[in-house]
């Protein structure tokens, strides 16, 4: 069974977690989402992604995945 780690970014690309240490394999989908994924468009003009957690509106064991929508 192969598994696919894609992220969609908003120019048209894609971030693919299948190959080395890219951080976006670590995140799973969930109906219940703890976190979200939010582009930032550095000064160098690279994009960025960053995940911010929702632990101020919901409290996170530190054993809890990060689940984005």
């Amino acid at each position: 069974m192969q598994r696919a780690y894609l992220f969609a970014l908003s120019d048209g690309g894609y971030i693919d977690g299948r190959r080395g240490g890219n951080a976006t394999r670590r995140l799973n989908h969930c109906c219940a989402p703890n976190c979200h994924a939010q582009e930032y468009r550095r000064p160098d003009g690279r994009l960025e992604i960053r995940i911010e957690t929702f632990w101020r509106w919901r409290p996170m064991k530190s054993s809890s995945s990060t689940t984005p929508w």
